[in-house]
């Protein structure tokens, strides 16, 4: 055998082997799942619970929803973005809407009740009747919702005029308990009560998103402003509230930094005499800053 034919015939010794390893490793991937030879279907993703909605929420999962915003109570809450707010002119009452130009497919209301003596939930649902007494009570839950006190009520009655089509209407009441009031969340069932579980299951959503904001709102009338922002000293309003005279601090000087530049610049501009409205963060009962969050505001009303 010449040169040229060893060459080849090593050459092809070679090549058998390699497939031989290439075959090999192949089988030895598809044995052990690392490789498909069809595609799998993809499964489908299930129904988050309730139970997960925290989680969705912090993950971005409801990233598109709406933020209901109460400056005057200081609480917050997520929305689904197919509801429209109706009316929110004294923050004492929001309505929200499937539909924005009907204000009958009113869906959730959101009312703020004055609780001054700070009953526990039992004793004020029993001065405060939520809805009609001809309604029926079908359930009665205490609970923690975020760590607020809450009760959760259920009510249904035969369903009369729109409803005609269905064999009741339903209601669900939850309420929140804050410090001298009290957060109601009604569902109206009123239009179309076959959609029963599935408007429990966007409130519960909405009251995981639920929370009481570390601020308050105060307005009046401005008596000093006090431009003093060196290194260790503040800048801040004199409001008269009509009951007492609360300081608003607006700036810190250099140290610590401020991160709402904004209302720096608002609280500097006003002027002593002007009536202002407020959002900021409580200090004590005579002290609030608006230097703490971009979410806090000094405006002349």
């Amino acid at each position: 055998m010449n040169k040229s034919s060893k060459g080849f015939a090593h050459l092809f010794v070679i090549i058998i082997l390699a497939l031989v390893t290439v075959a090999g490793i192949g089988y030895y991937a598809y044995k052990n799942g690392q490789v498909r030879l069809t595609p799998q279907q993809a499964q489908p993703s299930p129904t988050p619970t309730t139970d997960q909605v925290a989680n969705q929420v912090t993950n971005g999962d409801l990233a598109n929803w709406k933020t209901y915003r109460n400056t005057k109570y200081a609480f917050s809450f997520e929305y689904p973005p197919n509801l429209y707010l109706r009316k929110d002119s004294t923050h004492d009452f929001a309505g929200f809407l499937t539909d924005p130009n009907k204000n009958s497919s009113q869906r959730l209301i959101v009312t703020v009740l004055s609780n001054p003596q700070n009953l526990n939930l039992e004793e004020f649902d029993t001065q405060n009747k939520p809805i009609p007494y001809d309604w029926e009570d079908l359930s009665l839950e205490n609970k923690r919702i975020n760590s607020y006190e809450a009760i959760i009520k259920k009510f249904e009655q035969p369903c009369v005029g729109l409803c005609q089509n269905y064999k009741f209407e339903r209601s669900f009441v939850v309420r929140i308990k804050g410090d001298g009031f009290v957060v109601s969340f009604t569902v109206d069932n009123r239009i179309d009560p076959s959609n029963t579980s599935q408007d429990e299951k966007w409130l519960d959503q909405i009251l995981f998103t639920f929370k009481f904001l570390d601020g308050g709102t105060i307005s009046g009338r401005v008596t000093e402003n006090r431009l003093d922002c060196h290194i260790d000293g503040l800048c801040y309003l004199l409001v008269d509230t009509g009951s007492k005279t609360v300081r608003v601090i607006y700036h810190y000087g250099e140290w610590p930094p401020c991160t709402n530049e904004s209302a720096a610049q608002d609280g500097e501009k006003t002027r002593v005499g002007s009536i202002v409205e407020i959002y900021g963060s409580l200090k004590n009962t005579n002290e609030i800053s608006t230097c703490d969050s971009e979410e806090y505001y000094i405006r002349e009303i």
